[in-house]
């Protein structure tokens, strides 16, 4: 018999609520994880780590209408029931968008009043009138700030357009990408610190309807050809504080195959990068080192803009080693896995010259420098037992002085902790190797 059927709907619902507030007080490591804890099962897991970014992205109530904070972003957006504007937690800038007026190239209504307002959860609404509405939803990807049309405004004339016209609040400066698509705002300092992108109109159908952005003024315009389209139509951008690309930006390179942040810094993979550099800031022009792989550490600096500070590179870089494959960063101390690289070296600091031991694996560390604002390598992490095409550094986890690197592809057949290593009889069952830091030195515990 199912025991679940004993149990009263109420009390069920209150042990969700339970381990629900249990796990909400406790550390953000639970939360970080990609499989559920000992004891959850998987689809309670995943329902709460959703629940929660639901939670954590929320808008609320507030004095002047209504507010969300977005935790990735680091910034809070209120919402006036005329448009929004955003307010970064560490800088002194402010940005944000009002609806002047709406309709087509040749008849605009102009906007005398405050919206309609709902919201649910992340997500809030602005109904206009009964063929148009503005939505905004709060989640970790930015703000996404659209439109939905759900009937053509007015008679449609030869080669007439639905336009929109945006007012921009706050003090930075819009710049339109050469396609429309995109638009950048730059400080004083002429750097990009928001970047509303990836504009996106669909009707009815599925069907992407042509649309760009175009300055006017103090405004943009915004302009659709819908003379196709079947309604509503759907315009759909995004704003972030960041769009990150690698310095050397390359076909093929994979770079954000694997991320980490921890508080104002970012590392980011990129295992099919090709230049042959070594260590810190090498020479990234050459493509000499097909598929060798790379890094990436941005900083956010005190006005709240993302700027590059480092290229990673192994200290022994090879075509094939797929460094960048996994990151991790804990304050000023970044791990990278490269599964293809093929020392003999075992351990820590030893001999990576000699490649006579294919997809063994590695893993690099480097820490900063704070006064000097510099990267250096710190160590280069071997298995104790490291073998052939073991894949060492295919996933790599870092907390304070403590690293640990997987390598699933490991064969003894050892059981539990520091069991015996030397005999490989179970192939492919995996193994995890923890390494410790006591000053500037790494040993494997």
């Amino acid at each position: 018999m199912d025991t679940t059927e004993r149990i009263p709907a109420s009390a069920r619902l209150a042990g969700f609520l339970s381990l629900l507030a249990a796990i909400a007080f406790g550390t953000s490591t639970a939360w970080a994880q990609n499989s559920a804890p000992d004891g959850i099962p998987a689809p309670d897991w995943s329902g709460l780590v959703a629940a929660r970014q639901v939670a954590r992205h929320a808008i609320g109530t507030s004095e002047h209408g209504h507010e969300a904070f977005n935790p990735g972003q680091r910034w809070s957006t209120r919402f006036d029931g005329r448009g929004f504007e955003v307010e970064p937690e560490v800088a002194a800038w402010r940005w944000g968008l009002e609806l002047a007026s709406f309709g087509t190239g040749r008849e605009q209504r102009s906007i005398t009043r405050t919206a309609d307002v709902s919201v649910a959860g992340p997500r809030l609404t602005y109904g206009w009138t009964p063929a148009l509405e503005e939505w905004y939803v709060n989640d970790g990807r930015g703000l996404e700030h659209g439109y939905t049309v759900r009937q053509r405004f007015g008679d449609v004339r030869d080669g007439d357009r639905l336009v929109f016209v945006l007012r921009v609040r706050g003090g930075l400066t819009p710049e339109v990408s050469a396609d429309g698509r995109d638009v950048h705002f730059l400080n004083e300092g002429g750097r990009a610190t928001v970047h509303y992108c990836g504009l996106t109109v669909f009707d009815a159908d599925g069907r992407t309807l042509e649309a760009g952005f175009e300055l006017d003024g103090d405004c943009l315009r915004l302009t659709v050809d819908d003379s196709d389209a079947s309604y509503p139509v759907t315009i759909d951008p995004v704003a972030q504080q960041a769009y990150l690309k690698a310095s050397n930006s390359d076909d093929g390179d994979h770079f954000g195959y694997a991320v980490a942040i921890d508080g104002n810094y970012a590392v980011v993979g990129a295992p099919l990068e090709d230049s042959d550099a070594t260590g810190v800031n090498g020479d990234q022009s050459n493509r000499r080192a097909v598929d060798s792989g790379a890094a990436y550490v941005f900083r956010r600096n005190s006005s709240g803009t993302w700027v590059q500070e480092a290229y990673l590179k192994p200290t022994d870089t090879d075509a094939g080693d797929d460094f960048g494959w996994s990151v991790a960063i804990s304050g000023l101390t970044v791990v990278v896995g490269a599964p293809q690289e093929d020392s003999v070296a075992r351990t820590v600091d030893g001999n990576d010259r000699d490649n006579s031991r294919s997809d063994s694996g590695a893993a690099y560390v480097y820490v900063r420098e704070p006064r000097f604002a510099t990267w250096t390598v710190q160590g280069y992490l071997k298995a104790s037992n490291a073998d052939a095409d073991d894949g060492f550094g295919g996933s790599v986890a870092i907390d304070g002085d403590t690293i640990v690197v997987g390598a699933n592809l490991e064969d003894s057949h050892a059981t539990g902790v520091n069991g015996a290593q030397g005999v490989n009889g179970a192939p492919q069952s995996g193994a995890a190797y923890v390494y410790v830091r006591s000053g500037p030195q790494w040993s494997q515990q």
